[in-house]
């Protein structure tokens, strides 16, 4: 790590960005965020049957402190959290991938361990039938490379 080398070894300064309107914004953002998450809603993402007080233990070892939030606490039907039992999930500055509740289930789903998760079948049927765009792409692809060129797929949020 390149701060392991500076005159103040692993430390943090907020920088001001002055935009061409005028306004100052200071990056990084430093704060915790707060985010509410139903506990049906993390069990059925992560394809746990874990209690509120699980989760939050779960959750307490990838790094995110949570509590039990009151039961009068509705949480949004149009984000699709369900109902229930809600918890009141603090996110940390170092935790920038953490993004949505999907990421606190992935998180859930990682801390309970993968192979403890129970393997079920999809409630979808789909077609076993390869799509004409793409077996045309896998063609082009192909031509590509024998032409003597490189595919690269970068990996960025």
């Amino acid at each position: 790590m390149f701060s392991e080398y500076c005159s103040e070894p692993f430390t943090a300064e907020q920088v001001e960005i002055v935009s061409w309107d005028g306004s100052h914004t200071f990056y990084p953002r430093l704060q915790q965020r707060t985010m509410m998450v139903s506990v049906d809603y993390l069990n059925s993402v992560a394809g746990t049957n874990c209690s509120g007080e699980q989760i939050t233990e779960l959750l307490t070892q990838m790094s995110l402190t949570s509590s039990i939030a009151d039961t009068g606490v509705t949480i949004s039907p149009d984000k699709a959290f369900g109902t229930g039992c809600a918890l009141s999930v603090c996110v940390p500055p170092t935790r920038h991938d953490v993004l949505h509740a999907c990421d606190i289930a992935e998180d859930l789903a990682i801390a309970y361990g993968y192979n403890n998760i129970e393997e079920k079948l999809p409630t979808t049927f789909t077609m076993a039938e390869e799509e004409p765009l793409n077996r045309l792409t896998d063609m082009v692809r192909n031509e590509i490379a024998l032409c003597g060129f490189t595919e690269a797929l970068t990996f960025s949020l």
